[in-house]
């Protein structure tokens, strides 16, 4: 290239060779990259907590990071600031690179982010705010909460590595699953059986089967009450646990701690004021005595090595979920198939083989009330008709019920009416 006379052509020259190194000086030998860590919610980081920053090549993110910064937070809460320099040598032209936030503590991921995209070309780089979600060492963000599922009642506790999930008395022990929003746990090797908690809800899938929608249950509502006699006692497993036997001379009280799952049973440990409170709670059905109704928990508490058992749970939850097939009236065998179901909220509905009914139910301390019942205006034939009569006179007679060891269900009235069924 000619620029004209040498003195003009010197002053082209430099002009142009300025052109072309200036963005290279702009960009300098490191790419200095800011933004901050934050999350939804008001859990408080452990004092070992650590903040990782880290830069990964996209094309391999099991390898080692191009770039990484650690700043212990020694007690500093979020939003976190964060500062974080690249060198330019290390990131290769034509490959694309990406960013994860996380914090640690104990050796374990409680929190991270997904990976936010970075421009290596860039004279300098701010992502912004990264939102982070749980990460596979976090408890659940709840302790020991309920959610409705159209008619199963869902019971969520928190345990070591996850949380253990029971639904209709069956019990899946879940981890947590990475997600861009709420909080979600599998359980491992079945990413078709999850529950994802999110702000307003959550959705259940049992096997791929999605259930209805999940509401949130008052947790005070839905607290495990507990009790048993000989000796009496009694306790409550919330938020906090709270134990009391003999009167008031054996308590404790204590925030839940974290559940321990054990096969199928659930197991807690508080000590307190030198004392040693260990609970097995197993999901199963359970009479205090022969003439109190059945409740579907299982509970054993050891005070000190003194041994206490009792039920508890929402014993309503026994009789909702699948429709009951009924299989005898007063002893006499269904004519035609006879169905009850047990809803949310005291509903009770079916059939009687001929028409559909609907009716109320209540359960308290007088046990199992079953009233306004109501029918539709179907013409029945006999020996429908009689069947249809004899049950609705049977079922308005209800006071007591029980759960045989293999499910089926036996209703008796304060007379000599009684009704089996089975699912």
């Amino acid at each position: 290239m000619t620029c004209g006379s040498v003195p003009r052509r010197l002053a082209i020259c430099l002009a142009l060779l300025g052109l072309l190194v200036a963005p290279a000086l702009a960009q300098g030998p490191v790419l200095p990259i800011k933004g901050a860590l934050t999350y939804k919610g008001k859990q408080a980081l452990p004092p070992d907590s650590t903040a990782i920053i880290d830069i990964r090549d996209t094309a391999a993110p099991q390898a080692a990071p191009v770039a990484e910064t650690r700043i212990p937070l020694q007690g500093h809460q979020v939003p976190i600031p964060f500062t974080l320099s690249v060198e330019r040598s290390r990131l290769v032209a034509g490959h694309s690179y990406s960013l994860k936030g996380s914090i640690v503590s104990g050796g374990r991921t409680i929190w991270i982010s997904t990976a936010a995209g970075i421009n290596p070309a860039s004279a300098s780089f701010d992502v912004g705010t990264l939102a982070l979600h749980q990460g596979p060492g976090a408890a659940p963000s709840t302790a020991a909460s309920s959610y409705r599922c159209g008619d199963l009642q869902v019971g969520l506790a928190p345990a070591a590595g996850g949380i253990v999930l029971t639904v209709d008395r069956n019990t899946y022990e879940m981890v947590p699953v990475e997600v861009t929003s709420g909080s979600k746990w599998a359980v491992p090797g079945d990413p078709t059986t999850f529950f994802w908690e999110k702000t307003h809800g959550a959705a259940l899938s049992l096997r791929g089967r999605y259930t209805p929608p999940c509401g949130k249950i008052d947790h005070k509502a839905s607290m495990l009450r507990v009790w048993g006699v000989e000796p009496a006692w009694s306790m409550e497993i919330g938020d906090h646990i709270k134990f009391s036997a003999d009167g008031t001379a054996t308590k404790i009280e204590a925030p839940t701690p974290m559940m321990v799952p054990e096969g199928s049973t659930r197991r807690y440990s508080v000590q307190q004021g030198g004392h040693t409170l260990d609970v097995r709670v197993v999901e199963r059905v359970c009479k205090v005595a022969a003439t109190t109704l059945p409740q579907p928990s299982d509970v054993t508490a050891s005070y000190d090595g003194r041994q206490f058992h009792g039920c508890g749970g929402d014993q309503a939850s026994l009789l909702m979920g699948r429709d009951w097939q009924v299989t005898t009236i007063d002893g006499a065998r269904a004519a035609a198939p006879i169905s009850m179901k047990f809803e949310s909220e005291g509903r009770l509905s079916g059939s009687t083989g001929c028409n559909t009914y609907v009716g109320r139910y209540t359960i308290d301390t007088n046990g199992l009330t079953i009233s306004g019942l109501s029918t539709t205006l179907k013409g029945c034939a006999e020996p429908l008709a009689a069947q249809e009569k004899a049950l609705l006179a049977a079922l308005q007679d209800v006071r007591l019920y029980d759960i045989g060891a293999d499910g089926s269900l036996v209703m008796k009235g304060k007379t000599s009416h009684n009704i089996a069924a089975r699912r």
